[in-house]
């Protein structure tokens, strides 16, 4: 799908005029985007690590977020 196509379709949802499958398109294509961008641990061993990096992470952002 092409940048135009979705920035009408998210235009279409947000002003709530988007057909079932437009919705079902957009869903579809944020799915596989939201994926392709995802991080994934190396191996299995070191998901413990990786979990824990990503909560610190977090935190970081929220409390450099506040006042």
């Amino acid at each position: 799908m092409n940048q135009d196509r979705i920035n009408i379709l998210i235009q279409k949802y947000r002003d709530n005029t988007a057909s079932e499958a437009e919705k079902e398109a957009l869903l579809k294509w944020y799915r596989q985007k939201a994926y392709q961008d995802a991080e994934f641990p190396e191996s299995e061993e070191a998901v413990g690590d990786f979990m824990l990096s990503r909560i610190n992470n977090k935190i970081k952002q929220v409390l450099n977020n506040c006042p």
